[in-house]
């Protein structure tokens, strides 16, 4: 029979607000967020059949749930409806809240109408404007509370909102469609104080944070590969780690979900090994470790191995130099595949991997800020251990290009240094480096410097945008043999840079007490970016004898 398909926050387990309830015959015992959903979604003259997971899947056998859990992209694909649920509030406030999402929704869809929408244009609504105002301080207030409410950061509701085919939103006793939901957070995104065209409002839109909203209604993000998936829904919450993966399968590639077991029988680090094994056994590449993001203490677990990527995290990782990976176009193995991945040498407790040493770690700098603050002018534009960080590097790197291109990792917006067409722009590039290490230096000896804005141009804001992104939890080093990089933030003196068939940058590792020979044991840092290493040079050297 035609059912419906309930999305929502199962919230925490408490005595004082769990509620027994009759569900086949039997007494069950559901949360309170469930009960509360239940009742405002009972219909009161006719039945109404609801799918919602925690009465629908045994929670307490993982047999089942290993069964159950792969078949909910079907169940929610196929529900005639998927019901979200977002909770309870102040009536007066979530009422007025709504009058404007259901306003912001009708006019993006309107505007959709009267242009020829492309559906990869960044910012699509950045040039629909709406009277300023219709945003009140207690409109932005609902606003803001709308968009923090944990449904929008479960992993599990990711899927379920984007398999449906419709869906609408409850929440206190409002409703509204789902649409107008993710065409408002659309709209906020295109006009706050970092859009091209900022809005005229955009100092009331800039506190409301909908990215996750945004995200999770794009239509473009469906069946991507595997890691792409983990990487952009990483920041998302899931009571259970093993979801950060098996929440997400139902948006991957056919071909790697299907490569990925699913079994709640095997613990947090089987499961995060076994995805980063998966994609060798399929790929004969070692792209998943470019999703390592260690701690600056890093400790090795024992359950989950150092060259596991832990997507279930409490802190904000580094960007990886390779995402998203279809623009990435460096490669350090010469686009040589991983070599030995017979059973023997591929489990999830380690890898036997084969490569290149390329040299040993003798200095490493200051920690490069692990912040995500966005600045806009010169004189807040580098935080202290930033300052501190490039001073020492310019010290120790003599090549101004090689530190320009090591800042951003050989990149500059989705474009390859070495392959920029454009002379003067690169030259902009270069003069945005200078003109940022002029400031710098100016910071560091604190001397007097100009609160003139950030990028003088479309270059420098470019480039000094991507330093930011790039350096972020990570620390430049130099070889012993005079080389220079840019690395995690875990790596210390000692550590050794090499470079392994399948992957594409070089890789920082740690010699275990067992891993001073040649075939000894390491642990597995993260990915570095050293400038001489990246277009397979050395590779090609020993490949060709």
């Amino acid at each position: 029979p035609p059912y419906e398909a309930l999305s929502y926050v199962w919230g925490p387990r408490n005595e004082a607000t769990d509620v027994k309830i009759a569900c086949n015959g039997e007494t069950v015992t559901i949360r309170g967020e469930l009960e509360a959903a239940l009742v405002r979604l009972r219909l009161s003259d006719t039945a109404r059949i609801m799918w919602a997971d925690a009465l629908c899947i045994n929670q307490n056998d993982n047999d089942e749930k290993s069964h159950q859990v792969p078949l909910m992209g079907s169940i929610f694909s196929r529900a005639g409806r998927v019901i979200v649920w977002l909770g309870q509030g102040h009536p007066l406030l979530i009422a007025e809240t709504i009058r404007i999402v259901r306003y912001i929704g009708r006019a993006c869809k309107r505007f959709d109408e009267d242009r020829d929408r492309q559906s990869d244009s960044y910012q699509n609504y950045r040039k629909l404007h709406l009277p300023v105002e219709i945003l009140t301080p207690p409109v932005c207030i609902g606003l803001q509370k709308l968009f923090n409410r944990s449904w929008f950061n479960r992993v599990w509701c990711v899927q379920e909102i984007r398999l449906a085919k419709d869906a609408i939103v409850y929440w206190g006793d409002q409703e509204v469609a789902w649409s107008d939901i993710g065409l408002t957070a659309w709209w906020i995104r295109d006009h706050n104080r970092t859009s091209l065209n900022p809005y005229e409002g955009w100092d009331l839109l800039d506190p409301i944070y909908c990215t996750s909203c945004v995200t999770m209604y794009d239509a473009g993000m469906m069946k991507i590969p595997l890691l792409d998936v983990l990487q952009l829904y990483v920041y998302w919450n899931a009571t259970d780690p093993r979801d950060q993966v098996y929440g997400l399968l139902n948006l991957v590639d056919d071909e790697e979900a299907n490569a990925i077991h699913l079994d709640y029988n095997k613990g947090v680090g089987e499961v995060y090994s076994d995805t980063v094994t998966s994609g060798i056994r399929l790929h004969s590449r070692l792209t998943a470790f470019a999703h390592i993001s260690h701690p600056p203490e890093y400790v090795v677990e024992e359950d989950i191995p150092s060259w596991a990527p832990q997507w279930a995290r409490s802190t904000w990782p580094a960007t990886p130099f390779e995402w998203p990976r279809q623009h990435y176009i460096w490669s350090a193995c010469n686009r040589e595949p991983v070599k030995n991945i017979g059973d023997e040498h591929i489990s999830h407790k380690q890898l036997r991997l084969t490569g290149v040493r390329y040299g040993t770690v003798s200095d490493v700098f200051t920690i490069l800020d692990r912040t995500w603050f966005v600045p806009t002018s010169v004189r807040d534009a580098h935080p202290h251990s930033f300052r501190l960080a490039c001073a020492a590097c310019s010290k120790h790197c003599h090549e101004k290009r090689k530190l320009t291109r090591t800042l951003v990792s050989g990149w500059l917006a989705n474009q390859r240094y070495d392959l920029e067409p454009d002379v003067d722009r690169m030259d902009a590039y270069y003069l945005a480096f200078t003109t940022m290490m002029s400031d710098i230096a100016a910071q560091t000896s604190h001397q007097p410097v100009p609160d003139r804005p950030l990028a003088q141009n479309i270059a420098a804001g470019m480039y000094q945008a991507d330093t930011y992104m790039f350096c972020r939890f990570r620390r430049c080093f130099r070889l012993a043999n005079g080389s220079f990089g840019l690395g995690p933030q875990c790596m210390r003196k000692g550590d050794v840079v090499v470079v392994l068939y399948g992957g594409d940058t070089p890789y920082v590792l740690r010699p275990t007490e067992k891993g001073m020979g040649e075939e000894g044991r390491y642990w597995m840092m993260g990915q570095a970016y050293v400038d001489e290493l990246m277009d397979g040079g050395l590779m090609r050297e020993v490949v060709e004898g």
